[in-house]
């Protein structure tokens, strides 16, 4: 885990531990039998996800979360059950000065909407998308799952609207 803006640890006490017990709940949920994971999260600051963003993706704007996995489809029940090294999924991003406005359109409290976002990127490490109706609602419904288990409402309803 890398950090390179102090406005993290001012507002999210141990915002490590927390990160860790979100990645965990979500590898726990969507690949139980998959044990030795590693998961790369940079925390950081609005330059530098635009300048990764522009770079990666052709958007010349800073966004909230940004996934850099190396899969291409969700693993399936046994994927790697019997590796004995272990498998990096990937990177996930996130951007301090974007999660924080969208927290205040929202009406959101930053540590719920970070929780969101990253188990949002760390579903997209292990393959899932929201490209059509049917894949989004079903990342949309793992992510309400695993963000019920840390007491945070569904996301998606928080401004009076279901998105599925």
């Amino acid at each position: 885990m890398a950090c390179d803006d102090e406005k993290w640890s001012v507002v999210i006490n141990d915002y490590e531990a927390i990160i860790q017990s979100r990645i965990r709940c979500v590898l726990e949920q969507v690949v139980p039998w998959l044990k030795n994971v590693e998961v790369s999260v940079y925390l950081t600051n609005n330059v530098n996800v635009q300048r990764l963003n522009k770079d990666y993706r052709h958007k010349d704007h800073p966004t909230n979360v940004l996934s850099f996995g190396v899969l291409n489809r969700p693993l399936k029940a046994g994927d790697l059950k019997n590796s004995k090294e272990p498998f990096f999924l990937g990177d996930v991003v996130l951007s301090y000065g974007v999660i924080q406005q969208e927290a205040l359109e929202q009406n959101k409290n930053i540590l719920d909407h970070l929780s969101h976002l990253l188990v949002h990127g760390v579903l997209h490490l292990l393959g899932y998308d929201h490209e059509d109706r049917e894949d989004a609602e079903n990342m949309e419904n793992l992510e309400i799952d695993i963000l019920k288990k840390f007491s945070i409402k569904n996301p998606y309803e928080c401004r009076g609207e279901v998105t599925i």
